[in-house]
């Protein structure tokens, strides 16, 4: 079960100073799209110091969620990252990685989570590099929208 990727929380080649920078930059394409609540962009950081999402795949990528309660509408946002930005590793935090692509999950259904997790887990564990390659935020949309 896909989540749909939201066209104006798309970000080719974010310039993010440091993880919490990415977040807060995709919190907000969320937060001024309507799509999660005033409080997410602090849950977001909050939960992302707790429980790490950084995965080590062929592009090391985060996907970063939160409580339920700080999301409006199920929805998808992702920026690749013009410069490596250090993310803890998923399940272990002394782990460093330099992530390329970042994805942000709103959803109000904590229990399909999971499953939206898998399905994520699976797309990206193919062959992401062609995201890296869009210039524009459009071309991400659109590639991000077949991939995922």
């Amino acid at each position: 079960m896909s989540l749909p990727l939201l066209p104006e929380a798309c970000i080719a080649g974010l310039r993010a100073d440091d993880a919490k920078d990415a977040l807060a930059q995709l919190s907000a394409r969320l937060l001024a799209a309507g799509a999660v609540t005033e409080t997410f962009p602090a849950a977001l950081w909050q939960r992302e110091q707790e429980y790490p999402t950084g995965l080590p795949l062929p592009v090391p990528c985060v996907i970063a969620h939160t409580d339920p309660q700080h999301v409006k509408r199920d929805c998808l946002a992702l920026t690749t990252l013009a410069q490596p930005v250090a993310f803890q590793q998923m399940g272990s935090p002394e782990i460093t990685l330099a992530v390329r692509l970042v994805l942000v999950l709103a959803v109000r259904d904590g229990a399909g989570q999971a499953e939206r997790l898998s399905h994520l887990l699976r797309a990206l564990s193919g062959d992401t590099s062609p995201l890296l390659q869009a210039v524009k935020d459009e071309e991400l949309y659109s590639l991000g929208s077949r991939l995922l």
